[in-house]
């Protein structure tokens, strides 16, 4: 099973994010540990056979890690953490990590304010903050989870709408151009955080496979540190790509909200008040919590669609 025959079949967001991971990892594992822990099939293989083994197990994984999808998210994002404050030691180990992000929040605030400082510096200061965080009252005790939240609140802070509701719904309006840088920015983010993943399930499995059979002698047993070594700086690139995913989606959001609004038979906005304060609102009790959307905002002419 070739890289061609995979990519013919999955989409780019696949192979990229979920397949090739997959692939150097297993492949990677297969030269380093001890025979004891591979499989017979693959020991009696020959070299182009091995790779075919690989590379089945590799799409296997992949499939496996691109539904496990949402929760590894949701782990790399903090939400454990943050799911389990209200009891110990949860609690302690959280309230540390949000200090440290609501420090890093309220230098970058400060820098922004600071009428002392030159123009370009508070406006990248102002720019960071906005891509890097949400609300001070909503920030994650992880970066990766600051960097998605602060998109997932961009619509709302900026048009009064509610990002995660109204996504998938302007996603399916995208042209083919934009899904595809949508769907690049998601492939890179995934690409990071899965290999993040599986460099530290590497580093256990050698660990594992040093105490239990002993390949190595002690001076090349620090090998072993490299897989957690890597793991930080993999995990701060997801943080990077998770900042220009959010950087498409907000772009798109802006661009495409107005068609999400006529599709739904709503008005358009007379003015920004006017969305914030009254089709916004409508629009999110509608795709929320299923409230049907005040007649007097039906487009004219569209009284019957959006009831």
């Amino acid at each position: 099973m070739g890289l061609t025959d995979v990519a013919g079949v999955f989409s780019r967001y696949f192979v990229v994010g979920f397949f090739l991971p997959s692939f150097f990892w297993l492949l990677i594992l297969s030269q380093t540990l001890s025979l004891a822990w591979l499989p017979d099939l693959y020991e009696k293989a020959s070299s182009a056979a091995e790779v075919l083994v690989v590379g089945g197990a590799a799409l296997l994984l992949g499939l496996l890690l691109l539904g496990f999808n949402w929760q590894i998210y949701r782990a790399a994002e903090g939400y454990p953490l943050w799911n389990r404050r209200d009891r110990q030691p949860f609690k302690a180990i959280c309230d540390f990590f949000i200090v440290r992000e609501r420090k890093r929040f309220d230098e970058l605030q400060t820098e922004r304010d600071d009428e002392k400082k030159a123009n370009d510096l508070r406006a990248n200061a102002a720019s960071r903050l906005d891509y890097l965080f949400p609300e001070r009252a909503a920030v994650l005790p992880s970066r990766f989870g600051n960097a998605i939240r602060a998109f997932e609140s961009h619509a709302y802070k900026r048009w009064g709408l509610d990002t995660v509701a109204a996504w998938p719904r302007i996603e399916a309006l995208l042209e083919d151009r934009e899904a595809e840088l949508n769907a690049d920015a998601r492939g890179e983010v995934a690409f990071f955080v899965n290999t993040a993943l599986l460099t530290l399930a590497s580093g256990l499995l050698l660990v594992g496979d040093q105490i239990a059979n002993q390949p190595l002698d002690w001076p090349s047993t620090t090998a072993y540190l490299v897989p957690f070594l890597v793991v930080y700086p993999l995990y701060r690139g997801a943080c990077g790509a998770a900042v220009r995913w959010g950087s498409a989606v907000r772009s798109s959001t802006d661009l495409h909200r107005l068609d999400l609004y006529e599709k739904l038979g709503v008005r358009r906005p007379i003015n920004f008040e006017d969305e914030r304060k009254v089709i916004a609102p409508a629009v999110n009790e509608a795709l929320v919590y299923g409230y049907p959307i005040p007649k007097d905002l039906f487009a004219t002419g569209e009284t019957e669609k959006g009831s």
